[in-house]
Protein backbone atom coordinates (compact mmCIF):
# COMPACT_ATOMS: atom_id res chain seq x y z
CA UNK A 1 0.00 0.00 0.00
CA UNK A 2 1.32 3.43 -0.94
CA UNK A 3 1.61 5.71 2.06
CA UNK A 4 0.40 9.31 2.14
CA UNK A 5 4.01 10.47 2.30
CA UNK A 6 4.85 8.49 -0.85
CA UNK A 7 1.91 10.05 -2.70
CA UNK A 8 3.00 13.50 -1.63
CA UNK A 9 6.57 12.86 -2.84
CA UNK A 10 5.27 11.66 -6.23
CA UNK A 11 3.17 14.82 -6.62
CA UNK A 12 6.14 16.97 -5.63
CA UNK A 13 8.29 15.36 -8.34
CA UNK A 14 5.77 15.57 -11.18
CA UNK A 15 4.45 19.04 -10.34
CA UNK A 16 7.16 21.73 -10.57
CA UNK A 17 4.63 24.42 -9.70
CA UNK A 18 3.85 22.96 -6.29
CA UNK A 19 6.80 24.55 -4.44
CA UNK A 20 5.38 27.95 -5.36
CA UNK A 21 2.22 27.17 -3.42
CA UNK A 22 4.26 25.97 -0.47
CA UNK A 23 6.18 29.25 -0.38
CA UNK A 24 3.18 31.43 -1.21
CA UNK A 25 1.22 32.62 1.81
CA UNK A 26 -2.22 33.00 0.33
CA UNK A 27 -4.01 35.52 -1.88
CA UNK A 28 -3.03 39.12 -1.31
CA UNK A 29 -5.29 42.01 -0.42
CA UNK A 30 -5.48 44.82 -2.93
CA UNK A 31 -2.87 47.44 -2.09
CA UNK A 32 -4.92 50.44 -3.22
CA UNK A 33 -7.53 51.41 -5.74
CA UNK A 34 -4.80 52.95 -7.88
CA UNK A 35 -2.68 49.79 -7.98
CA UNK A 36 -5.66 47.89 -9.40
CA UNK A 37 -5.75 50.30 -12.36
CA UNK A 38 -2.05 49.90 -13.18
CA UNK A 39 -0.97 47.97 -16.29
CA UNK A 40 -0.07 44.36 -15.51
CA UNK A 41 2.77 42.14 -16.65
CA UNK A 42 2.77 38.41 -16.04
CA UNK A 43 5.56 36.04 -15.19
CA UNK A 44 5.40 32.38 -16.21
CA UNK A 45 5.53 29.95 -13.34
CA UNK A 46 9.06 28.58 -13.05
CA UNK A 47 12.50 29.13 -11.55
CA UNK A 48 12.41 32.93 -11.85
CA UNK A 49 9.03 32.99 -10.13
CA UNK A 50 10.49 30.88 -7.37
CA UNK A 51 13.44 33.25 -6.95
CA UNK A 52 11.13 36.23 -6.55
CA UNK A 53 8.90 34.34 -4.13
CA UNK A 54 11.89 33.61 -1.88
CA UNK A 55 13.34 37.11 -2.13
CA UNK A 56 16.38 36.00 -4.16
CA UNK A 57 15.92 38.74 -6.76
CA UNK A 58 13.82 41.78 -7.49
CA UNK A 59 14.97 42.04 -11.10
CA UNK A 60 13.14 40.36 -13.97
CA UNK A 61 14.79 39.83 -17.35
CA UNK A 62 12.91 40.96 -20.44
CA UNK A 63 12.90 37.52 -22.04
CA UNK A 64 11.18 35.93 -19.03
CA UNK A 65 8.19 38.31 -18.98
CA UNK A 66 4.93 38.13 -20.86
CA UNK A 67 4.89 41.72 -22.07
CA UNK A 68 1.67 43.73 -22.36
CA UNK A 69 0.57 45.07 -25.74
CA UNK A 70 0.79 47.88 -26.36
CA UNK A 71 3.63 48.27 -23.83
CA UNK A 72 3.34 51.09 -21.29
CA UNK A 73 5.83 53.97 -21.55
CA UNK A 74 9.32 53.28 -20.16
CA UNK A 75 9.58 53.45 -16.36
CA UNK A 76 5.83 53.26 -15.82
CA UNK A 77 4.54 51.57 -12.69
CA UNK A 78 3.06 48.13 -13.36
CA UNK A 79 1.74 45.21 -11.31
CA UNK A 80 3.50 41.86 -11.53
CA UNK A 81 1.30 38.77 -11.54
CA UNK A 82 1.92 35.05 -11.72
CA UNK A 83 -1.03 33.19 -13.26
CA UNK A 84 -2.86 30.86 -10.92
CA UNK A 85 -3.26 27.15 -11.55
CA UNK A 86 -6.74 25.87 -12.37
CA UNK A 87 -9.26 27.80 -10.30
CA UNK A 88 -6.59 29.57 -8.23
CA UNK A 89 -6.50 33.38 -8.63
CA UNK A 90 -3.40 35.11 -10.02
CA UNK A 91 -0.68 35.71 -7.45
CA UNK A 92 0.18 39.37 -6.95
CA UNK A 93 3.93 39.83 -6.42
CA UNK A 94 3.80 43.60 -6.15
CA UNK A 95 4.56 46.74 -8.11
CA UNK A 96 7.62 47.71 -10.12
CA UNK A 97 8.93 49.97 -12.86
CA UNK A 98 8.71 48.60 -16.39
CA UNK A 99 11.14 49.25 -19.23
CA UNK A 100 10.85 47.16 -22.38
CA UNK A 101 14.10 48.68 -23.70
CA UNK A 102 16.20 47.31 -20.86
CA UNK A 103 17.69 43.89 -20.21
CA UNK A 104 15.93 44.19 -16.87
CA UNK A 105 12.39 44.80 -18.07
CA UNK A 106 11.04 45.00 -14.53
CA UNK A 107 12.54 46.26 -11.29
CA UNK A 108 10.32 45.42 -8.33
CA UNK A 109 9.97 48.32 -5.87
CA UNK A 110 7.10 47.07 -3.75
CA UNK A 111 6.64 43.57 -2.32
CA UNK A 112 2.92 42.88 -2.50
CA UNK A 113 3.19 40.08 0.06
CA UNK A 114 4.34 42.35 2.88
CA UNK A 115 1.39 43.53 5.03
CA UNK A 116 3.30 46.54 6.33
CA UNK A 117 3.81 47.76 2.78
CA UNK A 118 0.12 47.25 2.05
CA UNK A 119 -0.76 49.43 5.04
CA UNK A 120 1.74 52.10 4.04
CA UNK A 121 0.22 52.36 0.58
CA UNK A 122 -3.35 52.81 1.80
CA UNK A 123 -3.76 56.49 1.02
CA UNK A 124 -6.79 58.70 1.41
CA UNK A 125 -6.11 60.98 -1.53
CA UNK A 126 -9.04 62.13 -3.62
CA UNK A 127 -7.19 61.44 -6.87
CA UNK A 128 -6.80 57.68 -7.17
CA UNK A 129 -5.52 57.94 -10.75
CA UNK A 130 -2.29 59.78 -9.89
CA UNK A 131 0.66 57.53 -10.69
CA UNK A 132 3.06 60.15 -9.31
CA UNK A 133 1.28 60.07 -5.97
CA UNK A 134 1.56 56.29 -5.75
CA UNK A 135 5.27 56.38 -6.60
CA UNK A 136 5.73 59.00 -3.90
CA UNK A 137 4.10 56.71 -1.34
CA UNK A 138 6.22 53.75 -2.42
CA UNK A 139 9.43 55.79 -2.16
CA UNK A 140 8.48 57.31 1.18
CA UNK A 141 7.62 53.90 2.61
CA UNK A 142 10.86 52.33 1.39
CA UNK A 143 13.08 55.20 2.53
CA UNK A 144 11.36 55.24 5.91
CA UNK A 145 12.38 51.60 6.28
CA UNK A 146 15.91 52.48 5.23
CA UNK A 147 16.08 55.13 7.95
CA UNK A 148 14.81 52.65 10.57
CA UNK A 149 17.40 50.07 9.48
CA UNK A 150 20.24 52.60 9.76
CA UNK A 151 18.98 53.64 13.21
CA UNK A 152 19.30 50.01 14.26
CA UNK A 153 22.93 50.19 13.13
CA UNK A 154 23.52 53.35 15.12
CA UNK A 155 23.53 55.72 12.14
CA UNK A 156 23.77 58.63 12.15
CA UNK A 157 25.67 59.07 15.41
CA UNK A 158 27.73 61.56 17.37
CA UNK A 159 30.80 60.15 15.62
CA UNK A 160 29.56 60.39 12.03
CA UNK A 161 26.76 61.82 9.97
CA UNK A 162 28.04 60.13 6.81
CA UNK A 163 26.43 56.84 5.87
CA UNK A 164 24.66 54.95 3.07
CA UNK A 165 20.92 55.44 3.38
CA UNK A 166 19.96 53.13 0.51
CA UNK A 167 22.00 50.37 -1.07
CA UNK A 168 20.05 49.78 -4.28
CA UNK A 169 18.62 46.29 -4.73
CA UNK A 170 19.21 45.42 -1.09
CA UNK A 171 16.73 48.13 -0.09
CA UNK A 172 14.21 47.55 -2.93
CA UNK A 173 15.50 50.58 -4.82
CA UNK A 174 17.15 48.82 -7.75
CA UNK A 175 19.62 51.00 -9.63
CA UNK A 176 19.56 53.72 -6.99
CA UNK A 177 21.97 54.28 -4.10
CA UNK A 178 21.78 57.16 -1.63
CA UNK A 179 24.69 58.38 0.52
CA UNK A 180 24.12 60.96 3.24
CA UNK A 181 26.77 63.50 4.23
CA UNK A 182 25.23 65.56 6.98
CA UNK A 183 22.61 67.87 5.41
CA UNK A 184 23.35 66.64 1.88
CA UNK A 185 22.37 63.41 0.14
CA UNK A 186 24.09 62.15 -3.00
CA UNK A 187 22.04 59.88 -5.26
CA UNK A 188 23.81 57.61 -7.75
CA UNK A 189 21.39 56.85 -10.58
CA UNK A 190 22.22 53.71 -12.57
CA UNK A 191 18.75 52.89 -13.92
CA UNK A 192 16.48 54.92 -16.15
CA UNK A 193 13.58 55.04 -13.70
CA UNK A 194 15.76 57.22 -11.45
CA UNK A 195 15.67 59.88 -14.16
CA UNK A 196 11.95 59.58 -14.88
CA UNK A 197 11.06 59.80 -11.18
CA UNK A 198 13.77 62.23 -10.09
CA UNK A 199 11.42 64.79 -8.52
CA UNK A 200 9.60 62.15 -6.47
CA UNK A 201 12.93 60.67 -5.36
CA UNK A 202 14.23 64.04 -4.24
CA UNK A 203 11.02 64.85 -2.38
CA UNK A 204 10.95 61.51 -0.57
CA UNK A 205 14.60 61.78 0.50
CA UNK A 206 14.03 65.24 1.93
CA UNK A 207 10.88 64.10 3.73
CA UNK A 208 12.26 60.84 5.16
CA UNK A 209 15.99 61.51 5.42
CA UNK A 210 16.56 63.12 8.80
CA UNK A 211 18.21 66.51 8.42
CA UNK A 212 18.66 66.22 4.63
CA UNK A 213 18.26 69.64 3.05
CA UNK A 214 19.87 69.17 -0.36
CA UNK A 215 19.83 66.25 -2.81
CA UNK A 216 22.57 65.95 -5.44
CA UNK A 217 22.24 63.55 -8.35
CA UNK A 218 25.10 61.68 -10.01
CA UNK A 219 24.74 59.38 -13.00
CA UNK A 220 26.35 56.10 -14.01
CA UNK A 221 26.34 56.66 -17.75
CA UNK A 222 27.52 53.19 -18.75
CA UNK A 223 24.82 51.52 -16.65
CA UNK A 224 22.19 53.90 -18.00
CA UNK A 225 23.24 53.04 -21.54
CA UNK A 226 22.86 49.35 -20.70
CA UNK A 227 19.41 50.17 -19.36
CA UNK A 228 18.35 51.39 -22.78
CA UNK A 229 18.71 55.13 -22.16
CA UNK A 230 19.78 57.65 -24.78
CA UNK A 231 22.68 58.94 -22.72
CA UNK A 232 23.33 62.06 -24.79
CA UNK A 233 19.68 63.09 -24.52
CA UNK A 234 19.76 62.47 -20.77
CA UNK A 235 22.91 64.57 -20.40
CA UNK A 236 21.29 67.41 -22.32
CA UNK A 237 18.23 67.23 -20.09
CA UNK A 238 20.38 67.27 -16.98
CA UNK A 239 22.23 70.36 -18.21
CA UNK A 240 18.95 72.16 -18.91
CA UNK A 241 17.71 71.40 -15.42
CA UNK A 242 20.98 72.56 -13.87
CA UNK A 243 21.66 69.11 -12.47
CA UNK A 244 25.00 67.43 -11.88
CA UNK A 245 26.21 66.21 -15.28
CA UNK A 246 28.72 63.59 -14.06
Amino acid sequence: MISIISIFMIILIISPSLPLYIQYRGPQKQTSSLSSSLPTVTLPRGSVSRDIFTGVTNLVFSKTLNHPFPPPPPHSLVRLLVPGSGTEPPQDLGIGVYNKNSTYALRILFDGRDPSYVRSLDGDKDDDDDEDELMGRILSSTLSRCVSTRHALGLPSHDTTCYRLSNGDGDLLSGLSVDVYGPKAVVMVQAGWGIRWRKEIERAIKEEGEGVEEVIFRYGWDRLRQDGEDVEAVKEGVREEGGMDR
